[in-house]
């Protein structure tokens, strides 16, 4: 990973860290996305982990 990369992945995983469990409050409150297995707890983190690093890189172009 480069330096930018390292930085946007480190504050993609405290982001995600931080706001998983209202994520997944917000997802179980859907009845047609309720989270009621393991995998599908880590599918809904892996997709909000992409989404932080993505939005982090992107904001690291600006420096």
């Amino acid at each position: 990973m480069i330096y930018k990369e390292q930085i946007a992945h480190d504050k993609a995983i405290a982001y995600t860290q931080a706001t998983f469990l209202r994520e997944l409050e917000k997802a179980n409150k859907d009845p047609h996305h309720i989270i009621t297995s393991p995998v599908d707890e880590v599918d809904l983190f892996n997709h909000t982990y992409a989404k932080a690093f993505e939005l982090f890189l992107k904001q690291s172009d600006r420096y």
